[in-house]
C-alpha cells in the first residue's frame, strides 16, 4: 500500500517505526484508509487519533455536506456519489488541521500542468470561499487548494467528451492520449485485433486516462476506499479480462502505476465495448419442414420460425417426405419434422424433430441452436476435441496449467490467440479422488484480425465458464458442435 504512493517504512533508532516520503501523499493515504461510503456522521475506526482527523459536528457536517453539492451543481462538474463523499472527507481533514493550527506544508511538486487553467480549479475556489463565510477552520492555503484541485481532478466524472479538450486540461491532454494509445497498442496485440478504429472506445478511454495522467504525474496510484470493492462485482468475461490484467502489469512497467479496481473496471468496461459493438455476420438457412401428418399441420410450426427467426431465414419449403425422396439437386440447410417422424427410416440430414403441441415458447427456445448454425461457429473456430487424462498420467499437463488463467473451480483455460496451428481441446481430468469433475481448455487459434472470429471465441469461452456442466454433457459425443454451449 505504501508503495503505491511512493512511501516507505523506516526504522529509526529510539523512536520506531516511521513513514518517509512527500507531506501529500501521505495525506492521501491517510484518506485512502477511510472506508466508509455513506451519511452517518462520525465514525469508530477504533483509533481515537485517527477519528479525530475527520471527526465534525453532526449539524456542520451537514451543513457543510449541502454548501458543497449546492456549489457543485451549480457548476459544469460532476462527481460520482462516491468521490463526492471522498471529496468531503479531504475537507474535513483539512478544516481539522487548519482549525488545530498545524502548519501543513503539503511538498507538492512541481509538474508541467497549469491547474488553475481547470474548471475545477473555479470550483475549489468558489467552494471554499463559500465555507468561508459559513464556517470557521476553512482559511485554507494556497497549496491546499491547489491540492484539492488535483483531487477535484481526480474525481471529474468525464462524460462529455467535449471537456476532455486542451483548454480545459492542457498538457494533461496530450499525456492521456499517449497512455491510453500504450493500453489500446497493447489489447490490440494480445487479442490479434485492431481496435484503433472503435472511435467510442478512444474517447472513453481518454477520459479514463486524464485523471489517471494527473496520478502519474503527482507519482501516485491513489485509489478510492470507502469499501467500493466490497460493493463491486467483477463479473465474468474471463477471455477480455485475463488480456487486460496483462496490460495492467504491461503499464506498470512502464508507468509505474497500479490501476486501481475501479480503474481496471472502468477499462475493461471500455474495451468490452469494442467487443461487444462487433455485430456477427449470419447467413441465411433454407429450411424444409417435412409435412408427414400433412401440410395443415405445419402451419404453427412455419408461423412460428417466419415470426421469431425470420432474419435467419431465406426460405421455408413445406413437403411430404416422398417429394423430397424423389426431387433432385433440392438441398436444404436443415430438415424439421414432428417427433413421429423418429419411427420412420428418414435419411434427410441434417434433422430436427420437433415435439408436438408446444407453445410458441418452447418452439423458441427449442429451435434456437438451429439458428446458431447461421453463425458458422463450427466453420470459424477450430474443431473441438475432447480428451480424457488420468490425473496420474497426465504427460504436458503441468505445462499447460502453470499457464492457464483461473476461472472457477472446475475449469482453467490457456489462451494462445497468435498460434499457427488451431486447435480447442478440452482436457477433462479423470480422478475419483476429486470431488468434482476437473477441465482444462487449450485454445490454439489464428485472430490475425479477424473481429468475428474473437468475438465468438470470447462468446464461447464465456459460456463455458459461466456453465460449466455443460462440459459434462460432451464427454460421449464424437463430434462437438460449439452451438452445444450458446443453448441454454
Amino acid at each position: 500500500m505504501l508503495t503505491k504512493y511512493d512511501l516507505s517504512l523506516k526504522t529509526r533508532p529510539h523512536y520506531g517505526m516511521y513513514i518517509d516520503g512527500a507531506s501529500f501523499k501521505k495525506i492521501m493515504l491517510t484518506v485512502r484508509m477511510y472506508r466508509y461510503f455513506d451519511k452517518s456522521i462520525n465514525h469508530d475506526f477504533g483509533i481515537i487519533a485517527y477519528n479525530q482527523l475527520f471527526y465534525c459536528d453532526e449539524l456542520e457536517k451537514s451543513a457543510i455536506r449541502k454548501t458543497f453539492y449546492e456549489t457543485i451543481i451549480q457548476s459544469r462538474i460532476v462527481f460520482s456519489d462516491i468521490n463526492a463523499e471522498r471529496f468531503i472527507v479531504y475537507l474535513l481533514y483539512f478544516r481539522n488541521q487548519t482549525l488545530q493550527k498545524n502548519s501543513l506544508q503539503l511538498s507538492l511538486p512541481t509538474i508541467d500542468f497549469d491547474y488553475r487553467a481547470t474548471e475545477e480549479y473555479e470550483l475549489i475556489v468558489e467552494l471554499v470561499q463559500k465555507l468561508k463565510i459559513k464556517f470557521s477552520g476553512f482559511e485554507f492555503t494556497k497549496e491546499i487548494v491547489q491540492f484539492l484541485t488535483y483531487v477535484a481532478v481526480f474525481s471529474t466524472d468525464l462524460y462529455r467528451f467535449i471537456d476532455c479538450s486542451k483548454e480545459n486540461y492542457n498538457t494533461l491532454i496530450s499525456f492521456a492520449e499517449e497512455i491510453r494509445n500504450f493500453i489500446l497498442k497493447g489489447m490490440s496485440e494480445y487479442l490479434q485485433i485492431d481496435i484503433f478504429d472503435d472511435y467510442t472506445c478512444l474517447k472513453d478511454l481518454l477520459k479514463i486516462m486524464i485523471p489517471i495522467s494527473l496520478k502519474i504525474k503527482l507519482g501516485v496510484s491513489d485509489s478510492i476506499d470507502l469499501r467500493y470493492k466490497d460493493f463491486k462485482n467483477e463479473g465474468a468475461q474471463s477471455l477480455i479480462r485475463y488480456y487486460s490484467s496483462l496490460v495492467y502489469q504491461d503499464f506498470f512497467q512502464v508507468y509505474h502505476y497500479s490501476f486501481s479496481k475501479r480503474e481496471q473496471q472502468l477499462i475493461f468496461s471500455t474495451i468490452l465495448g469494442v467487443i461487444n459493438r462487433i455485430t456477427l455476420s449470419h447467413r441465411k438457412l433454407r429450411l424444409a419442414i417435412i409435412a408427414i401428418d400433412g401440410r395443415l399441420a405445419t402451419q404453427p410450426l412455419k408461423f412460428n420460425l417466419q415470426h421469431y427467426f425470420s432474419e435467419f431465414i431465406e426460405r421455408i419449403e413445406t413437403k411430404v417426405l416422398y417429394e423430397l425422396e424423389t426431387l433432385e439437386n433440392q438441398q436444404f440447410d436443415y430438415y424439421l419434422c414432428s417427433d413421429y417422424g423418429k419411427k420412420l427410416n428418414i435419411t434427410c440430414e441434417p434433422i430436427f424433430y420437433i415435439e408436438e403441441e408446444m407453445n410458441e415458447f418452447k418452439y423458441m427456445d427449442s429451435l434456437k441452436h438451429i439458428f446458431f448454425q447461421s453463425y458458422d461457429y463450427d466453420k470459424k473456430l477450430p474443431q473441438i476435441k475432447l480428451k480424457n487424462i488420468n490425473w496420474n498420467d497426465k504427460n504436458g499437463l503441468n505445462e499447460l496449467t502453470s499457464t492457464t488463467f483461473v476461472q472457477n473451480n472446475s475449469v482453467q483455460v490457456q489462451f494462445n490467440l497468435h498460434h499457427e496451428k488451431e486447435d480447442f481441446t478440452i482436457f477433462h481430468i479423470n480422478d475419483a479422488d476429486l470431488e468434482e469433475k476437473k477441465y482444462y481448455i487449450e485454445v490454439k487459434t489464428q485472430i490475425a484480425g479477424d473481429k468475428q472470429k474473437l468475438k465468438m471465441l470470447v462468446n464461447i469461452i464465456e459460456q463455458i465458464m459461466t456453465d460449466p456442466l455443460k462440459l459434462d454433457a460432451v464427454n460421449e459425443e464424437e463430434n462437438i458442435s460449439y452451438s452445444h454451449f450458446l443453448v441454454d
